[in-house]
């Protein structure tokens, strides 16, 4: 692991207590599925079934999991077709399990896979290492699934938190590539003052995000640790990865460094729009 560690510290009462009002008014915005209108209003995009997979690490959680199937197919033939998990966004706190259905639908359609929408333990009530290992479950039983989806051809991605979730377990996890948004990549640094000519800051508050982060990395656990921040992991572990952020994202500066890192040790990172993202997700299939 690269240089000293940077230890979470436990959370103030005041803390706590701003952190559970923003959840609190989590179900103001995933009460129903966001439509970002990258399909028709009149199209569904309702999932093709909910499951429950139990955590390995914590005998009284269940994870919930939604399946997305490519239109007009039958499980026979999915069975030969590629499988996508996709992790939601939330500062690793929120949750928003849920709001990516449209998407998950439109990658379904459009990448002619199965898509896997997992959910995952937020802080603080299971602060890190638990969003890892759940993940980690959900990766694992996509793997033990060879009669519904060809589990050589796996690939995984996310939002924000979701997609550095996924960049978590790719050293571990064979997957043939990854696709994220704005995915967080380096905790141990994101908050720190942009440079001299650098985008300005557009989102939720720096001192918010900083909370919630906070909440997820804390009691003494190491922000440098590679299922933490991605980009202390080995670099030629990763897939092909495709990534798309934009200028005034949280996360700019380290996605850069992200990326510079992990493409100097030859790994093949892009920066692309949604169109083109999926092109990539479905070159990265071929056998």
């Amino acid at each position: 692991m690269e240089g000293a560690p940077i230890l979470g510290a436990p959370l103030s009462f005041f803390q706590r207590a701003a952190i559970y009002a923003a959840r609190l008014a989590t179900p103001f915005i995933a009460s129903k599925p966001i439509r970002n209108g990258i399909l028709s209003t009149g199209q569904s995009i309702q999932p093709a079934e909910t499951l429950l997979i139990q955590s390995s690490k914590d005998a009284t959680r269940n994870i919930a999991v939604k399946l997305f199937f490519p239109p007009n197919t039958s499980a026979e033939e999915r069975a030969s077709m590629p499988v996508y998990l996709n992790l939601h966004a939330g500062a690793f706190v929120l949750d928003l399990f849920g709001m990516d259905d449209e998407f998950c639908t439109y990658i379904a359609q459009e990448a002619m896979c199965t898509v896997v929408d997992g959910d995952y333990a937020k802080a603080p009530d299971h602060p890190f290492p638990a969003a890892y290992y759940d993940v980690l479950d959900v990766a694992n039983w996509i793997l033990a699934q060879s009669a519904r989806w060809d589990v050589r051809r796996f690939s995984a991605g996310g939002f924000s938190a979701g997609g550095g979730l996924a960049l978590s377990i790719a050293p571990h996890v064979p997957l043939r590539s990854i696709m994220g948004f704005a995915p967080s990549t380096n905790l141990s640094t994101w908050a720190l003052p942009r440079g001299k000519g650098e985008p300005k800051f557009k989102g939720p508050p720096v001192q918010l995000l900083s909370m919630l982060y906070d909440a997820y990395v804390s009691d003494g656990a190491d922000r440098r640790d590679p299922r933490v921040s991605p980009f202390y992991a080995a670099p030629g572990k990763f897939p092909p990865i495709t990534i798309a952020y934009g200028m005034c994202d949280a996360h700019f500066s380290d996605l850069q460094a992200f990326g510079h890192k992990v493409k100097a040790a030859g790994v093949d990172k892009r920066d692309e729009t949604l169109h083109l993202m999926v092109t990539r997700l479905r070159e990265s299939w071929k056998l």
